[in-house]
């Protein structure tokens, strides 16, 4: 395949992200696609037959780049001592919801397509969030980390709901 092809089509796989971000799987057509991307509507389908292709290709990429951010907090709740693991966590919820926030929601919307859509499940990760990680050092009680995570999600969902106030 030319660079030029491949460049292409990845820039047509970001611009899905930037669209299912906005509109969600289900609102995604060649049209707003190509649009986004900056390349003709004969472009998307030359590349993406179908909607589902592109649907199915940005979650792959989703995946990939979910797991590599994954990898990344993993290695950094390794690095985090007992005193500072509060604030070390409060800067991860805080950023998984504002710097990282597209990131996450095409994640969310993408991981639940997959429920519903036979053909994306076997690209989904079966691996455990690193949220259920505890700090190197950290002695709290399986109950109260269980808590704790739970009361994350809360707070990450509810940062990304289109009323939700500023924590």
């Amino acid at each position: 395949m030319p660079a030029t092809a491949d460049l292409t089509s990845t820039r047509i796989v970001d611009g899905a992200l930037a669209v299912i971000a906005r509109v969600g799987p289900d609102g995604l057509t060649h049209r707003l696609v190509a649009a986004e991307a900056s390349v003709s509507l004969a472009a998307t389908t030359r590349w993406f037959s179908s909607k589902e292709e592109i649907v199915e290709a940005a979650f792959v990429r989703a995946v990939d780049e979910g797991v590599a951010a994954i990898a990344g907090r993993r290695a950094e709740v390794a690095g985090w001592a007992p005193d500072t693991a509060p604030t070390e966590l409060a800067r991860s919820i805080e950023r998984e919801c504002t710097t990282d926030r597209e990131r996450t929601l095409v994640g969310y919307a993408l991981w639940i397509e997959a429920q519903r859509r036979p053909r994306l499940r076997p690209h989904a990760p079966t691996q455990p969030s690193p949220r259920g990680q505890k700090p190197a050092g950290c002695s709290a009680s399986r109950l109260r980390r269980k808590a704790l995570i739970a009361a994350i999600e809360v707070l990450s969902v509810a940062s990304f709901s289109p009323n939700s106030v500023a924590f």
